[in-house]
């Protein structure tokens, strides 16, 4: 089991798209006697009741004849019964925790489990790889190996399935049963926590390169994901199998994927007819943040000389529903319950698809986000006048969380816990910031005169995409020059960050007055 999986994984590793003919059906073979495994990852074929080993038997595992005794028998039973395997593949996984001793200060019986969850490991890598390779550069008969295997409705339920069930805290309750005893000490569980989290990382990324292999079957994916998307419980951060759920569908209704789809109108109307019914959805936010990718798509696919025929046949009102989109909280959602979500840090797949979302709406609502910002203004200033009158106010600041989606979303690069191909993610994107003339123009309005609320929240954002020294040029820049009463320069900046000092030692003061008032 371990060592089948782990000899696959080299091959899979090592074999480039393009290599030939005959080097992909020699590699076709070699992975056929694993197909199940990779269809079932995190299952096992059903046991053998003939399978039962007794002491003084042998088997043969790689090609080599191995004896098995008394002890090595009755092992072997208490991992068949934890994992439902077959003996064989028991004794297999024990001989392998042995040899993995050399590496590990742990018995070969907890080296053994670990093993197990390596195999499916490895089996959620090769299907990864398998699903990632260059459809371009594989011959027809690999790309119909690939598409009869697996790219299908059960394999895809089952990836998702994964991701909703198989928990660390589910495989450690199983292991701690007091018969099994198959959980160890601190170390042993952080092997295991790690090894069960890269399995659910490396299904994730099956399920986006799963869905989008065949741009004809995009349909039936979306008919799965829909359902699950809107049944989100309200009011939480998403997690790691609904963020799965959430990003698959708006990367697979992006207009980076739809140029590539033949029926990219049908896929446009139905998810049309999906956002209209607002009631359907469990959570108004969620229907938002769709909402909001919908009409970013549809607007991105007009804009396109090449493909602006798919949206001539759909009855559409672009700033209708991006205004739904806006009073829904989509902003408010984007940041706090997808960017804010600790399961959105775990893979580069998650920025990449929020970066390009909020980048878009910067390219083709220019109008639309000035509209949100002056209505924010006019908003703000109503508040701080309710305010003076000591009158209570709410503002919904709809143009402030969008400002603080794309501060927090590049912040992450600061956290020192972030996953480096996050952090190239987020590198690669802040670039845009100080190339593209459309968002060069976005970065200029942080000079402009407004609300204190608004100014600070531009700060911030600049703050976080300053990640390269022409970012940084360029926002010196936008600042160095004069701005006589219609916006800031440095020394309006650095008037605003001393009255800010200013204000919060005042604060301070008194709240220390306050504290020391109600000690005594």
């Amino acid at each position: 089991m371990w060592v089948e999986a782990k000899n696959l994984c080299g091959r899979v590793e090592a074999f480039r798209p393009g290599e030939g003919e005959e080097t992909e059906a020699k590699l076709i073979r070699q992975t056929e006697p694993c197909l199940w495994r990779l269809k079932n990852i995190t299952k096992n074929p059903p046991r053998d009741a003939t399978s039962k080993l007794k002491a003084g038997s042998s088997i043969e595992i790689d090609g080599v004849s191995v004896a098995v005794d008394a002890t090595l028998v009755e092992e072997a039973a208490i991992l068949s019964n934890i994992f439902s395997i077959n003996d064989s593949h028991a004794v297999e996984l024990l001989l392998s925790g042995e040899s993995e001793r050399l590496h590990y200060d742990l018995n070969r019986g907890l080296l053994a489990v670990a093993c197990y969850y390596d195999a499916h490991r490895m089996l959620a890598e090769i299907l990864r790889r398998i699903l990632s390779w260059d459809r371009e550069a594989t011959t027809r008969t690999m790309r119909r190996f690939v598409k009869e295997n697996f790219v299908n409705r059960e394999i895809f339920k089952h990836l998702l399935m994964i991701q909703e069930q198989f928990t660390v805290a589910s495989e450690f309750h199983t292991l701690m049963n007091p018969q099994v005893n198959g959980l160890g000490g601190a170390r042993h569980q952080s092997i295991l926590r790690n090894l069960i989290e890269e399995i659910r990382s490396l299904t994730g990324e099956c399920v986006y390169l799963l869905a989008q292999y065949d741009p004809d079957q995009i349909k039936m994916f979306l008919s799965e994901l829909y359902p699950k998307l809107k049944s989100f419980p309200i009011g939480e951060k998403l997690s790691t199998s609904n963020m799965v759920v959430w990003i698959c569908v708006i990367r697979l209704t992006s207009s980076d994927f739809l140029t590539q789809v033949p029926n990219a109108s049908s896929v446009l109307m139905d998810m049309v007819q999906e956002i209209r019914d607002e009631t359907a959805w469990s959570d108004q936010s969620i229907c938002g943040t769709v909402q909001l990718a919908c009409a970013v798509s549809f607007r991105a696919l007009a804009a396109s000389p090449a493909d602006h025929l798919t949206t001539e046949t759909i009855s559409f009102d672009v700033n209708r529903v991006l205004d739904r989109a806006v009073r829904n909280m989509c902003f408010h959602f984007l940041r706090l319950g997808i960017i804010g979500s600790e399961a959105f840090k775990q893979t580069a797949t998650n920025s990449y698809v929020v970066n390009r979302l909020l980048t878009q709406i910067i390219l083709h609502f220019p109008a639309k986000l000035i509209e949100i910002e002056r209505n924010g203004e006019d908003e703000l200033q109503c508040l701080d006048e309710m305010i003076s009158r000591k009158q209570q106010a709410t503002a919904f600041l709809h143009y402030e969380h969008f400002l603080r989606c794309i501060a927090d979303l590049f912040m992450q690069f600061q956290d020192p816990t972030c996953p480096i191909d996050v952090k190239q993610v987020i590198l690669n994107a802040s670039i845009a910031y100080s190339s593209s003339l459309e968002l060069c123009r976005f970065v200029e309005r942080a000079r402009l005169d407004l609300h204190m609320v608004h100014c600070i929240a531009y700060l911030d954002m600049l703050t976080a995409i300053c990640l390269t020294q022409e970012n940084a040029a360029f926002i010196f820049h936008v600042f160095n020059v004069d701005m006589v009463d219609t916006g800031f320069s440095w020394d309006r900046v650095m008037m605003a960050l001393r009255d800010y000092a200013k204000f919060y030692r005042m604060n301070v003061t008194s709240a220390e007055s306050i504290s020391q008032t109600g000690l005594d």
